[in-house]
């Protein structure tokens, strides 16, 4: 039975494995140890590797501001614990950080970019 490389490598990337690969395609794990070897199929795989992560990351970023109002919302009630709200103060603080430096190393890459371009 000949399965797509498109199936092995959603299966991979489910899986994590392609032992569990080859057991949920019905295939023999020399055939995904196989394909896994072919340049092409290693293309295949970090360009939907890479498309799933940038979803995932839109989705991700996409609730961000939500989780943060919640954390705020936490902070402001009455109601919420001093362990609830050092915890939401420490998330909030923590992904601040983060993001901050993620920022940075974001602007600091693309001036280099720039930088580089310029001199070709």
């Amino acid at each position: 039975m000949k399965v797509s490389d498109e199936k092995v490598v959603m299966s991979l990337l489910e899986t994590g494995s392609p032992k569990a690969t080859a057991k949920e395609l019905g295939v023999s794990e020399s055939t995904i140890h196989n394909r896994k070897r072919k340049e092409s199929f290693k293309a295949l795989y970090q360009s939907m590797q890479d498309d799933l992560l940038e979803s995932a990351s839109a989705m991700l970023k996409a609730r961000m501001h939500k989780a943060i109002r919640t954390a705020e919302k936490v902070l402001d009630d009455p109601e919420s614990s001093g362990q609830v709200k050092l915890n939401a103060s420490q998330m909030l603080l923590s992904m601040g950080l983060k993001y901050g430096e993620q920022a940075d190393l974001l602007a600091r890459i693309k001036a280099l970019e720039d930088a580089q371009k310029a001199n070709e």
